[in-house]
């Protein structure tokens, strides 16, 4: 039997979004904007949505509706009179805020390439001007960035199979955490024009997401297998990322 839980609305079962429940939610995110603007007034420049709402592959229970608000006051004072507003309604419709300074988003933008490509894939501009259209990330920034989080990803997983084998529910957690971060970076990865000299992220996104359908039901010699894949192709794809 599928989990519910309690909406302003009623019992919402999980997986399961309803007309009235898609209204519900249109309706919080124009409330949410709304309170944004009489809190933050004319230092307002931006609210855009992002992710799976935009995308259109929310799931009702999983996702987040995504929200990008850019302002240019974002002092500890007006982070107390926001606070209320945040936690209302995340409770509510489960609005997660990402707030940033107008100087801080080239600079992010360089820092998390990877992220800032997904929110680029998919967006709509709720408020204000779109500041997110002249944000892209150079090629060297993006691949810096592909370099840490396969160090970073590799040192997880190296340390959570030592932690946990041969108890494939141990081993399996630590995947079902960082195969989907994987596969975020490796399908920014293949749009990437340099990448196409390389075919080693496209294999390589196709394996694991196929894995990953099936991580919940493996038994410990295929999680093994996963982690052996994975290790694998991560020395592969770094070594093909530094070839250019």
């Amino acid at each position: 039997m599928a989990d519910s839980f309690t909406s302003n609305s009623g019992i919402v079962q999980e997986g399961v979004l309803t007309d009235s429940r898609k209204a519900e939610i249109e309706k919080g995110i124009e409330f949410f904007v709304n309170a944004l603007r009489k809190t933050l007034n004319v230092n307002l420049q931006m609210v855009a949505l992002y992710g799976s709402w935009a995308e259109g592959t929310y799931i009702e229970g999983k996702s987040d509706i995504n929200m990008l608000v850019i302002s240019s006051d974002l002092s500890f004072q007006v982070l107390e009179e926001l606070s209320p507003l945040v936690q209302k309604r995340k409770e509510r419709v489960n609005i997660s805020p990402f707030f940033l300074k107008p100087e801080d988003l080239m600079r992010l933008s360089r820092v998390y390439p990877i992220k800032f490509f997904h929110i680029k894939k998919n967006y709509r501009i709720l408020e204000g001007e779109d500041l997110l259209k002249p944000v892209n990330a150079d090629w060297q920034f993006f691949k810096e960035n592909v370099r840490q989080e396969i160090l970073n990803i590799k040192m997880k997983l190296r340390k959570a199979f030592l932690m946990g084998s041969p108890n494939p529910l141990l081993m399996s957690r630590a995947l079902k955490s960082f195969v989907p971060q994987l596969i975020s970076m490796l399908k920014a990865l293949v749009e990437q024009p340099q990448s196409r000299k390389f075919p080693e992220d496209d294999i390589f996104l196709q394996l694991l997401i196929d894995k990953k359908q099936h991580i919940d039901s493996s038994n410990y010699q295929q999680i093994e297998e996963i982690y052996s894949l994975i290790f694998q192709h991560l020395d592969n794809l770094r070594d093909a990322v530094e070839r250019f």
